[in-house]
């Protein structure tokens, strides 16, 4: 008669132990137990103005190709010369919000310097993905009025009808600042860690179009539009001649304008600063304008383009840039 009451037991204890287990398994599985490997973290990618792949196909007609940067496949737009003699190569970088095939002003300025005899090379370049510096703003200081230190001791100690219409005033300022509240956004993802990151991928790109392409095999010039004509200054080093170089309308992203000048006055090259309008508002225009740039005040030159307009679709723009480009030429 003991069998049965063993087996009985022995089931009982079977589903204990089991049910134990299972329990335990469940509580291993919450996120709080979870490796960190197994939690999805997300994570920011680089954002492009046009998503690249349809860039690709507008440009069939041209010569492009891939490049590897941030492990992020980033379009290079080659168009070749075709005047009547070869002059070099151009690297020209478009600014913020524009593309290899934007048509205001990269588009044009890129097929009418390449009828003058230059090849043009123009990498897609991802945005400005990175947390902004603002200048943070002064506290008030607190008023020093003679007359509140010389305060009566009836000031001081307001009677009891005094206090309670004190402490209703202040609920009611209270309840009003509440409302006023405003919600902190929530976390930003950021590609960039900061603008020295931004500026390091930049010189990034110019690495790998000189390491991708033959672009070493001729003279290379530089072009650059608005923000990314101070992005772009880290890669004048890669270059293995004293090349010249072209803003178009030059903008400073960098929070901090004597960081600028410090690189203005490390700098050798020749410089060409191109302005549809002047700015003597602008820290960027008046840094140009007070001769900053290198030690030979003979390297620098600012001019006002005629019209006002950079994007209009003639040739005076890359005419006037050939022509400043060949002078340094004969001028070395």
């Amino acid at each position: 008669m003991r069998k049965p009451y063993i087996y009985i037991c022995y089931l009982l204890t079977v589903v204990f132990v089991t049910g134990f287990n299972d329990a335990f398994a469940e509580e291993d599985l919450t996120e709080e137990n979870l490796p960190a490997a197994e939690v999805d973290t997300p994570k920011a990618t680089l954002s492009f103005n046009v998503e690249p792949n349809l860039l690709h196909r507008a440009l069939d007609r041209f010569k492009t190709q891939w490049l590897m940067v941030r492990e992020t496949q980033h379009l290079l737009l080659t168009v070749e010369q075709q005047g009547k003699i070869e002059r070099g190569n151009i690297l020209f970088f478009h600014a913020q919000g524009e593309n290899p095939n934007h048509p205001k002003l990269v588009r044009p300025l890129v097929l009418q310097l390449s009828k003058l005899g230059w090849n043009v090379f123009v990498p897609h370049i991802a945005n400005e993905d990175f947390p902004r510096k603002f200048p943070s703003s002064e506290d008030e200081e607190p008023a020093n009025d003679e007359n509140s230190e010389q305060q009566t001791d009836e000031t001081k100690q307001p009677d009891n009808n005094e206090q309670t219409s004190a402490n209703d005033n202040n609920e009611t300022a209270s309840t009003e600042q509440d409302d006023n509240l405003v919600l902190e956004p929530q976390e930003e993802l950021f590609f960039f860690e900061n603008e020295a990151d931004y500026q390091q991928y930049i010189e990034e790109i110019c690495q790998s179009v000189a390491n991708d392409t033959d672009i070493d095999q001729l003279p290379t010039f530089f072009i650059t539009h608005q923000n990314y004509s101070i992005w772009s200054i880290p890669c004048i080093k890669l270059s293995s001649t004293a090349s010249p170089i072209v803003m178009l309308n030059p903008q400073s992203p960098l929070s901090d304008i004597n960081q600028i000048e410090a690189s203005f006055k490390q700098q050798s090259v020749p410089l060409y600063s191109i302005y549809s309008s002047e700015d003597d508002n602008d820290s960027l225009y008046r840094l140009i304008k007070s001769k900053k740039w290198g030690g030979n005040n003979q390297q620098l030159r600012t001019y006002l383009f005629p019209t006002g307009n950079l994007s209009e679709e003639n040739n005076v723009l890359a005419k006037l840039i050939t022509g400043w480009i060949e002078k340094q030429r004969k001028t070395k």
